[in-house]
């Protein structure tokens, strides 16, 4: 799977016209392992019957674009850094934060699942949050007490498992994970004046997009603005929402869930960046534009879902961070969560789309 999109905006000056050729287009090589623009983070071959197991000590480093591209970032809630002040290499987690997860977990797993109720689920969601928040979570509130009784055990042996992916953190990214960062257009035409392209790639398993989100799901990765085109990934926004929208979405999400911990998928993903060095001229613009996407008829509804349709192509009109639209409070991006759910984990490590990428 290839998360791979361009934006429909482009820009109003241009320089030279630039072809995105069938070569540019193909899909990474994962058993390429001259391609030093393309990050695995899982060993391979793998085969269809468990989850790839992930790289034990994966190259965390582009070719040429080291600074610009890549740091640990985001802080990964069980890294050293995350607490300065606890740092014993005696303790099984190196960080006060973490170890404070840990014991959070164990604790609510501990418990007898007919007697957990909304106050429990909510008081423990709290004490796992990177960045205590004081709002209410009106609808994970409705959310639960909406479901039917013998509905809402379910619902609390989903949340168990959840608490269970987010303890592998440590194992399934033992080095961490790269990012995904804009790159300025000089440097592309520095580094690569003959193509003008960065064609960057990142693949991991569908089990490690899993433990990503359920670390999302729980705010465990910091909120800090350190960057403001970096779109952090947490539910908390979901939690507290108001907007009948954010129901559905907490459907799909438990959905999504319950099915990974009942049977974990097997596959990889693999995320890709291109960025140009030319900008795109307006005659190329012109082209873009009127183009046919297929030669399939397009539909839009807005009161019939796509799931009740057989035959039926997917598109997903997403924002910039490619994704991240399914987790806002109001905007929804359908197809981006439900379909291919495994793309809004890139949420972690991308950086906003510029026009032209």
């Amino acid at each position: 799977m290839e998360n791979k999109s361009r934006n429909s905006k482009l820009p109003a000056d241009a320089e030279d016209i630039l072809d995105f050729d069938a070569e540019t287009a193909a899909l990474p090589d994962l058993n390429d392992s001259a391609n030093l623009n393309h990050i695995v983070l899982v060993e391979l071959p793998a085969t269809s019957d468990s989850p790839p197991k992930p790289h034990a000590n994966p190259r965390l480093e582009f070719e040429k674009f080291t600074p610009p591209i890549l740091s640990h970032f985001p802080e990964l809630p069980w890294g050293s850094s995350a607490v300065a002040s606890s740092r014993s290499k005696d303790k099984p987690y190196p960080n006060e934060y973490w170890s404070n997860v840990i014991k959070s977990i164990d604790n609510f797993i501990s418990l007898d699942e007919s007697k957990i109720k909304i106050g429990d689920i909510m008081e423990f969601i709290r004490k796992m949050l990177r960045n205590e928040s004081d709002k209410r979570f009106y609808a994970l509130e409705k959310f639960f007490g909406q479901t039917p009784e013998e509905e809402q055990a379910k619902i609390v042996r989903t949340i168990k498992g959840i608490a269970q992916l987010v303890k592998r953190g440590p194992e399934l990214f033992p080095k961490g994970i790269p990012m995904l960062k804009q790159v300025p257009k000089c440097k592309v035409r520095q580094f690569y004046p003959e193509a003008q392209i960065l064609d960057c790639n990142m693949t991991m398993s569908q089990e490690q997009c899993a433990v990503l989100l359920a670390n999302a799901f729980f705010g465990t990765f910091s909120q800090s603005k350190r960057e403001n085109n970096y779109n952090r990934l947490s539910f908390v926004g979901i939690f507290c929402g108001t907007h009948k929208q954010t129901i559905s979405k907490l459907h799909f999400t438990f959905e999504y869930f319950s099915r990974v911990l009942e049977s974990m998928p097997t596959g990889v993903v693999s995320f890709r960046r291109i960025s140009y060095g030319r900008t795109i001229t307006s005659e190329r613009r012109k082209q873009l534009c009127t183009d046919k996407i297929s030669d399939c008829t397009l539909s839009v509804s807005s009161t019939e879902k796509i799931e009740e349709f057989d035959s039926h192509r997917h598109m997903d009109f997403s924002n910039s961070y490619i994704g991240g639209g399914v987790l806002g409070p109001m905007g929804s991006a359908q197809v981006g969560g439900n379909s291919l759910s495994d793309l809004s984990r890139n949420d972690c490590f991308l950086f906003d789309m510029r026009e032209d990428e």
